[in-house]
Formats: structure tokens, sequence, C-alpha cells
């Protein structure tokens, strides 16, 4: 049996490699039951077909049995590569982003995010809710918080107490305002007022170059934070997706995955599209990302969320990052 678990597990990393997967976006659990079966579970769809019906191994795609879907109830809920909190931190999902649990380690649960990544998260940070209470909640919500972080009040009162903070992106249900708060639900079931500045309408059509742009510009000063994909702290290829989901297009998570789709820019560095994504790296690995602005110059999260120049004369001129300049590509194209 031991042969047999040895072999469906080679069978699962190649259908993983086949696909583009890695240990960020594939897991798998292969286990013996007393009576010798072995019970085997993976978290990806393409790997789940890739495997071959085979007697006395039982084969489940993680969550597909499942009515119920983890919902991220903290205003930032953060994803690390190990069930403790000195391990490191992998990614983030915001208030109303889900996730599909695969495992669980005491008060730790391994989940896949919605964008396929995969990370523990502690319990604390999000509830398990029917999917079609998640499902009528995404349909009515009609507003996103604009501001990098906002409060949800008790009362429609700035001196009352807070009910939660909120970040950039999260979307969230609004049953009635007045003349400076509105009257919002919260995934999970909590409620409370917003103050009407701290909210926009959800996206709409694709996003013109500049809309990109100004949204990047708007969390300028915000800390670099390893792992970080919101306002209270980005790295580059956070940045990149916030910004771009926020205006209505998905991305992957890392900048490497970021780097596999899109179009690529044949244009000099001082006549890049607005709203490309810049690609840096060394030794045959991209190690950064960024935003171009147009005439040479990017914004990016680095140190915290700047604006900087490939071309040499120009006052934000970053020349580390202009030696290790690669390419550009285009998802607006």
């Amino acid at each position: 049996m031991r042969d047999a678990a040895s072999g469906i597990s080679g069978e699962i990393a190649e259908a993983a490699r086949k696909a583009g997967l890695d240990w960020r976006t594939s897991w798998s659990k292969v286990v013996t039951d007393p009576r010798g079966r072995l019970h085997v579970t993976v978290s990806r769809r393409e790997v789940f077909e890739d495997l071959q019906p085979r007697e006395g191994v039982e084969i489940e795609l993680a969550g597909s049995s499942s009515a119920a879907v983890l919902w991220a109830v903290s205003s930032v809920v953060d994803v690390r590569r190990e069930p403790e909190h000195s391990s490191e931190l992998l990614t983030q999902a915001i208030m109303g982003e889900t996730m599909v649990r695969l495992d669980s380690r005491g008060d730790w649960y391994l989940v896949m995010l919605d964008d396929g990544y995969h990370g523990w998260v502690r319990s604390w940070n999000v509830g398990e809710f029917p999917r079609e209470t998640v499902e009528s909640y995404t349909r009515s919500a009609s507003a996103m918080v604009g501001r990098s972080v906002a409060y949800v009040l008790t009362e429609p009162d700035g001196g009352s107490l807070p009910v939660s903070d909120i970040t950039a992106g999260s979307r969230i249900v609004t049953v009635d305002t007045t003349a400076d708060y509105v009257e919002v639900r919260l995934p999970g079931g909590r409620s409370g007022y917003i103050g009407t500045g701290s909210l926009e309408r959800l996206p709409g059509s694709a996003p013109g170059r500049s809309a990109l742009t100004a949204r990047a510009r708007g969390f300028l000063g915000i800390p670099y934070v390893w792992g970080g994909t919101s306002a209270k702290g980005f790295d580059c290829s956070g940045l990149v997706k916030r910004v771009f989901r926020m205006e209505g297009i998905e991305t992957a998570r890392d900048a490497d995955q970021q780097s596999a789709s899109g179009s690529a820019v044949d244009a000099p560095i001082d006549n890049l599209p607005e709203a490309s994504l810049l690609f840096f790296g060394e030794g045959g690995r991209i190690t950064h990302v960024a935003i171009s602005l147009g005439g040479g110059r990017f914004i990016h999260s680095y140190g915290d969320v700047r604006v900087n120049s490939l071309l040499e004369g120009d006052p934000a001129y970053e020349g580390k990052l202009a030696r290790i300049y690669l390419f550009a590509l285009d998802l607006l194209a």
C-alpha cells in the first residue's frame, strides 16, 4: 500500500507540473483507512481530472461536496505558509473574499483562496457559511470601499463606537443612505454605518488606463509589507493585484505568475503604455513588478508605494531597477 500511495503522489505531482502549478497553487493529501483503501484529496480541478480512477482508491476534489465556504469576516486575513503566527506571510484576503477549506490543524485552516493561492489562516478571521448565503450577499453588494481604510460605526455619528475597520476593495451591501452616512451589512452578518465618502460604485465596463493608474496613485505612501495585498501594506505584486481587481480585472498573485499573462509590449521604455506591467529580475527569475505611468515612470511598492523612473536624468530615476528591467506586458491590449 505504501508503494501505491507513493505512486499516486507521483502522479499528482506530475499532473500539477503539467498544469503549471506549484506548492503555492496545488495541494494534495493521501491517507490510508483501516481497511487499506487509499483516500486521495486534491485541491485543483486540473489535477483531479488528470488522475485515472483505480480500484481501492477514492479520489476527491476538495470542497466539491461541501455546501459551505469560508468567508473572510475580518478586514484583512493573513495567509501564512505554516499554521503559526511566526510563519512567512504569503498573501492576504480582505473582508468578503472567499476560500475553500482544505485541511485543519487546531485553530488554523489550510485554504485555497478564490485566486487559487494556498496557505494557512487563523479560524477567528473567517466564518463558515452556506454557499448560497455568500452568493446572495455578493449579488446584493452594490458598493465598494474606495478609501484605503475606513470604519464601520455603530451609529451614523463620527463619535460612535466602531464595528470594524474595512479596507479598499471590500464589497458591501448598502441598506439606507443619509446625507453623511450609509447603513451597510457586512460579510458575516454584522451591520453599521460608514461615511458616504468612503464608498464608490462597483466597477462596470472595462477600465481605462488612466483609471488604473489613478487607482494606484491613491495608494501612494502605503508601506511595503511582504505578502501584503491590502491597503494596510502591499508587496509589489500585491499592489498590482489589488489595483487591477478594484477595476474589475483579475490577475495572478505573484510577480512571476503575473508575467505569464498579457500581451508583450514592443516599445522603448520612454513610450511604454500607461497601466502596462513592468517586470524586473536577475538570474532567470522575476523578482519585481510595477505599473507603468508612461514616459518612463512607474508606480510600485518598494519600501512604500512610490513613483520612480527608468530614465537617467529623471529626478525619480531608480538605477538599481533600471539595470534589471526585463520586459513589459499589457493586460488591456
